[in-house]
């Protein structure tokens, strides 16, 4: 039984590892932007009783420093029940590009953000749609930077996306969640650098929209109520050939809302975990290795004071896990200026063991409650 078990973490951890090691090459594999073409861009956000945030949203989106001929900004209203409608439309009123488009129901087969997102896109008329949320505050060069890696063959760039600054003073658990989303941009990051797509943040994603429509936007996966960023990616990924970017340069950086207590974001977390059900078959087999090896380390440090023949084996995996990790947060932190989140890595890595298990049980057979 031991040797099965030792046998298993060890083969587990090979392919984690390995695994790693490729998207470590990625990483080193991104490009810059160098398209020097401006053609008409459409900023999507979709928004659902946002009041408290959306003014500074406008605000950021109204000191873009792109050619204001060609920037269409299209805020889409979910049936809010707040003053979000009035406060776009009071801002609509005054600049001419910025548009209000209101929804008013959704479809049995287009749900939730992807109905809102899909008829935003159809009141715009942008080459380029650049997604962003209404909780977000992009820099001054947000879209003058994000269209520089359109380059003729590109169909997709995604970007970083951050909740707090180096400086800013902010509880230790969001700075542990700071470190677990740098990994997160690791991997999307990482496959890109090999044009393939596996997952983003929708809350800074830009496409083609003849991308859009090459794929027939959401369609197959618009049930869902979640999954306009991996989903989505994915699906571009299966069904056509557009090649990838991901977005380095800091003017591409967004800043977005942290949650406010660990009951949100773990509720955020159970969210996006849910996704994976759904996810093509290589991918969820992919997903296999990290799952039993995490589980696997939960389960030596349980018995290993009765089972002490597990405690090596698992000790030498957890360090070659630990130094490869590290050499892909070593390239991530430099690519995306992050060097601040460091020093909670040695207590992450602790604790993402049982972190990763739980939440991919509970995100695979729960269910969670994010916004109303």
């Amino acid at each position: 039984m031991m040797a099965i078990f030792n046998t298993t973490l060890v083969i587990s951890t090979a392919i984690y590892c390995i695994t790693l090691l490729w998207l470590l090459a990625g990483l080193f594999r991104l490009k810059p932007g160098q398209s020097e073409e401006q053609p008409r861009v459409s900023v999507i956000v979709p928004a659902r009783n946002e009041a408290a945030t959306i003014q500074t949203c406008l605000e950021a989106l109204l000191r873009q420093t792109y050619p204001v001929d060609k920037l269409e900004l299209i805020f889409v209203d979910d049936r809010s029940t707040d003053e979000t409608a009035a406060i776009i439309r009071a801002y609509a009123n005054r600049y001419h590009q910025i548009r209000l488009v209101s929804v008013t129901a959704e479809q049995p087969q287009l749900v939730g953000k992807k109905n809102a997102i899909t008829q935003g896109i159809a009141q715009s008329n942008g080459t380029l749609i650049l997604a962003l949320d209404a909780d977000c505050q992009p820099g001054a060069e947000w879209v003058r930077q994000m269209v520089r890696y359109f380059e003729p063959d590109v169909g997709v760039v995604a970007g970083y996306v951050y909740t707090e600054t180096p400086a800013e003073h902010v509880p230790h658990w969001q700075r542990m969640r700071g470190l677990e989303r740098l990994g997160v941009v690791a991997v999307a990051a990482g496959s890109m650098g090999w044009n393939v797509g596996i997952t983003c943040t929708a809350n800074n994603f830009a496409y083609r929209r003849q991308v859009f429509e090459e794929v027939n936007g959401f369609a197959g996966i618009g049930h869902i109520r979640s999954g306009d960023d991996d989903l989505f990616v994915q699906k571009i990924f299966r069904e056509t050939s557009w090649q990838f970017r991901y977005a380095t340069h800091p003017g591409t950086f967004v800043r977005t809302q942290v949650p406010t207590s660990l009951q949100q974001a773990w509720q955020q977390e159970k969210r996006r975990s849910s996704k994976a059900k759904y996810y093509p078959l290589w991918l969820v087999l992919a997903l296999i290795p990290p799952f039993v090896m995490n589980l696997q380390f939960g389960v030596a440090l349980l018995t290993g004071f009765w089972w002490q023949g597990i405690i090596p084996v698992a000790g030498g995996c957890f360090g070659a896990k630990t130094l490869i990790e590290g050499l892909v947060m070593v390239r991530t932190s430099a690519l995306f200026k992050r060097w601040d989140l460091w020093r909670y890595f040695p207590l992450v890595e602790i604790l993402y063991i049982p972190y990763f298990v739980v939440l991919a049980v509970v995100g695979t057979f729960g269910k969670y409650r994010w916004k109303d």
